[in-house]
């Protein structure tokens, strides 16, 4: 009976997994959203936009991703995108000159 329950909560918890799984549109926009936030100057480019129509999706069934230049910017899973803002760095700051010291 134990075994019986066991299968059943494993097979519903497989079947929420597969059916939340969020498609592109949700990681584009989890992306756009990102950029908008964390970088206003490459958003106010439009580059939140092309980085999202540019990146690639797989979906893993029960999860999903979005790449960028073969490197994962968004992981996605029960309905929830999360965008890695540092590997989505558009618009890097400048680099502290160790001469000027």
């Amino acid at each position: 009976m134990r075994a019986l329950i066991a299968v059943v909560v494993l097979a519903a918890l497989a079947i929420l997994l597969a059916v939340s799984n969020p498609g592109p549109e949700v990681h584009k926009q989890a992306i756009r959203d990102a950029v908008y936030k964390d970088q206003p100057l490459a958003s106010a480019l439009g580059l939140g936009i092309l980085s999202s129509e540019v990146a690639t999706y797989d979906s893993y069934l029960f999860w999903s991703v979005m790449r960028l230049e073969d490197e994962r910017v968004s992981l996605g899973v029960l309905g929830r995108v999360r965008v890695d803002v540092d590997k989505l760095r558009l618009v890097k700051p400048p680099k502290a000159d160790p001469s000027s010291r």
